[in-house]
């Protein structure tokens, strides 16, 4: 969202941004950077607390053994019903932020909070919706029911001017769901090429030598938090198997999660763990650029699920950096890395490790045969920076109150 709001700004128009719940803001280091990058016309404003980590208070809930599941489950959808609801205390703040303020336009990140249409439509102001996921993420990667709360979801949508949407699968279920089609903005994620370029190879060696990387190893990195979702725990168990057919791999799993220590990790051999992964924990975003360059090859294990309506942020960032992509076929990935020769896209649906071993086999052998970059770069300064977003966004800007981009 920051980077959305600070491409804004630099096409010229005035952008303040509000962070009104404490789960949800930066973190305090974060928050320290983007102060530090503020302009007359880029201004951060927070009126609550550092974030926590974005936990939801409900999530760590566990009911006593003797109740049932099914009782479980409905505890958990009205507890999310009363979250969503809780979200009116912000009205009072939002009123007082727009009548200070007198926003032309108010685009919203919104979470569980529906209070923003209520405020606007009081004073008149026309809104769009920033939405980055869909409510049954939450059935399929929390267990947490979302039957209750969808109606809220759909209402605040239908009432927003205009929409932005982060692919073509949220596009098509907004559809569905009765939303305007000429209302839908595409604005997926994307990348920083003056943040995220390859280092010099003296730079990118000496680094490696500090994670103890061997000078011969083929280094495969996941980039991201060790979620479920992100299919990392397939990957970890698919670790042996790669190591079988092709020893001289190394695995940098970078990212907030388990050390190769504990969690999934402690289901492969001792020698493994030691002598061919690293697991950096979590890492700074300005750190971020420099880890994902270590890599040869980056590889995105993402799983099947009912709508793949990701925008992966760590796929923009190694198109920036020229890596070498591993991936399923599925949704925004397919649709921008299918044509790469440097792309290595597999079949989901069919085993794992067959799947990766065969795109492993390609992309090594697709390293080898190519000395010079410029793999990807070019595709994704030409059409994926932040700038292409942000004129995504006065598009829309313009389509709700007639503003002219300049």
């Amino acid at each position: 969202m920051f980077e959305l709001a600070r491409a804004v700004s630099k096409e010229g128009r005035n952008v303040l941004v509000y962070f009104l719940d404490k789960e949800f803001g930066p973190g305090k280091q974060f928050f320290d950077k983007i102060k530090a990058s503020e302009t007359q016309q880029f201004k951060i404003k927070s009126k609550n607390t550092f974030a926590t980590g974005g936990e939801y208070k409900y999530s760590s809930f566990k009911p006593a053994e003797e109740i049932t599941t099914s009782i479980n489950q409905a505890y958990k959808a009205v507890k999310l019903l009363f979250y969503v609801l809780s979200s009116l205390k912000f009205l009072f703040a939002e009123l007082c932020i727009l009548l200070k303020t007198k926003p032309a336009v108010v685009i919203v990140r919104p979470d569980h909070v529906i209070s923003f249409p209520i405020s606007c439509a009081l004073l008149r102001i026309p809104f769009i919706i920033d939405n980055d996921g869909i409510a049954e993420e939450f059935d399929w990667f929390n267990n947490i029911p979302t039957h209750l709360v969808r109606p809220f979801v759909t209402w605040r949508t239908r009432m927003a001017d205009a929409v932005l949407v982060i692919s073509e699968e949220c596009r098509k279920y907004w559809i569905d769901h009765k939303v305007k089609e000429n209302r839908l903005f595409m604005c997926p994620n994307a990348a920083d090429p003056d943040e995220f370029k390859p280092a010099p190879e003296e730079f990118r060696s000496k680094n490696r030598k500090k994670l103890s990387i061997g000078n011969k190893d083929i280094v495969v990195a996941y980039s991201g938090t060790q979620a479920g979702w992100h299919g990392i725990n397939t990957l970890i168990a698919a670790i042996p198997d790669v190591l079988n057919f092709y020893y001289d791999t190394f695995f940098l799993i970078i990212g907030k999660g388990p050390d190769k220590n504990s969690g999934e990790y402690l289901k492969l051999p001792a020698l493994i763990r030691k002598n061919k992964i690293c697991a950096t924990g979590q890492v700074a975003h300005s750190e971020m650029a420099h880890f994902i360059d270590l890599a040869d090859i980056v590889i995105m294990p993402y799983p099947t699920m009912p709508i793949f309506y990701f925008s992966p942020m760590k796929m923009f960032e190694a198109l920036a950096l020229d890596k070498i992509i591993i991936a399923p076929r599925l949704g925004q990935i397919k649709e921008i890395c299918s044509e790469l020769p440097s792309a290595f896209l597999y079949d989901p649906e069919k085993p794992f490790i067959d799947e990766i071993k065969s795109a492993l086999s390609e992309a090594i052998a697709f390293l080898n045969s190519h000395t010079s970059a410029n793999f990807s770069r070019d595709i994704l300064v030409k059409n994926h920076t932040w700038q292409h977003r942000g004129r995504a966004i006065l598009d829309a800007c313009g389509f709700v109150s007639g503003m002219e981009k300049k």
